[in-house]
């Protein structure tokens, strides 16, 4: 986690104190750089009591769409949590991934319940 934190980080420029969205903007780019393809970040409406946040890797790039309502620190903390599941991804995939055929449809991740309380 360290290493993905600092890969991240150490490339990001903005001023102190940061503006939230000017930070955030910096942190997709970041990103986008890091995983070598766009990173779009799309605002929503997320159902009560369901998720957050989302990763949807597409051929040619990612999605990552957070709650529009969450406060703009918390949509950072969304996405960053997004990008660890890309990290995991990326480290798993030396393993899981070989028995994969190119090209194939792969899960992600899956949820099939969440805690109400």
């Amino acid at each position: 986690m360290r290493r993905l934190a600092d890969a991240l980080i150490d490339t990001i420029r903005v001023p102190d104190p940061a503006d939230p969205e000017a930070l955030f903007a910096a942190l997709v780019d970041a990103v986008s750089a890091w995983r070598g393809r766009r990173v779009v970040v799309r605002r929503e409406v997320f159902p009560p009591h369901t998720a957050s946040g989302l990763w949807l890797e597409a051929e040619t790039q990612d999605v990552v769409v957070v709650d529009q309502r969450a406060a703009v620190w918390h949509q950072i903390v969304i996405f960053c949590h997004e990008v660890w599941h890309m990290n995991r991804r990326d480290e798993d995939a030396g393993t899981a991934g070989a028995a994969v055929p190119a090209g194939a449809p792969r899960p992600v991740a899956a949820r099939t319940d969440f805690s109400l309380a």
